[in-house]
Parts: structure tokens; sequence; C-alpha cells
């Protein structure tokens, strides 16, 4: 947070900046830091998919986040807005209780974005929510999440870097 916060004394406006700083808000539960940040961003990039998915992000643990229309098709050209809309859509299937949905994001999200650490942990939050198996074999699964996260490399976590919960879900 430190550097995030001399890369805006430096350029108050840097997206990029604003979107680690939201980032961190978010892991830290700050609801004030969150909304703060979020203001600044809708001003330095206001209108774009960019602030819609991190407005989102903002407001995934709110009641009405349930009713969000976030991806109603997926798209057959995987980006980094794509990814986290994606994603957005994924917690939203488990919210509504949606496991045909959720398993037709995953899919979609495997076929795509294969090397995300976190399908570890989505396939295993299906197979338990949606009771198709019993919890079966979930500490190795566990095991392996936090194995496949510990090992990150630097390449696959900038490439995620906009998934705000990136190796931290099961935690919060």
């Amino acid at each position: 947070l430190q550097q995030v916060e001399v890369c805006l004394q430096l350029e108050p406006q840097n997206a990029e900046c604003l979107i680690q700083r939201l980032r961190l808000a978010v892991r830290l539960k700050n609801r004030s830091l969150s909304e703060k940040t979020m203001a600044m961003l809708e001003e330095a990039i206001p209108g774009t998919i960019v602030e819609n998915w991190a407005a989102l992000i903002v407001k995934k643990h709110e009641p009405d986040f349930k009713s969000k229309s976030i991806v109603k098709k997926l798209t057959e050209k995987p980006s980094e807005d794509v990814f986290v809309l994606t994603t957005l859509e994924l917690d939203r299937a488990f919210e509504v209780n949606n496991f045909s949905r959720a398993k037709d994001v995953m899919q979609y999200l495997e076929k795509n974005y294969s090397d995300w650490p976190d399908l570890i942990y989505y396939k295993q939050k299906i197979n338990i929510e949606s009771a198709e198996n019993k919890i079966i074999h979930s500490t190795e699964i566990n095991t392996l999440y936090l194995a496949r996260c510990k090992n990150l490399s630097k390449s696959t976590a900038r490439k995620y870097r906009y998934d705000f919960e990136l190796c931290i879900r099961g935690s919060l």
C-alpha cells in the first residue's frame, strides 16, 4: 500500500496505481478507502469497462449483487476485462445457487485461463456446494490450491492482477 501511495503522489490519476490501491482496500476490507479509490478511478477513467468491473468488485458483498447482470454470453475472445467479469459472474452464480451456470463459467475459465490458480478452489466449491460429490479429498485439494498459489510465478500473478482475491479465496 505504501508503494501504491508513492505512485499516486507522482501520478494521482494513474489507473494501474488506482486499481492496485482498490485491490488492497478490498483485501483489507476497508470500505472507506475502497469508496474513495473508486471515486478517484471513476474520475481518472470514466465510463470504461474497467470502471464497471471495479465498481462491481467493490459492491460484490452487497445484497443486490445477486441481481446484477454481469455476463450474459461468454465471449470467444479472452482478455483481462473479460476474465474479471467472468470471475464476477462465477461468484454471482454461487450467490444465487445456480450451479449449472457456475459449471458453464468454470468450463469457459478452464478452456481460456487454464493457468489461473483459483480454478482448483472453484472446482472444489462446485463439488461441495452442488452436493454432487461429498467432501472427498477436500484437504488434498486445499493443499494443492495453497501449493499452487505459493509457487505462483510473477508472470502468472501479473496476468491475473485484476483478480482481487487471487490465491486468498477460502480465507476471506
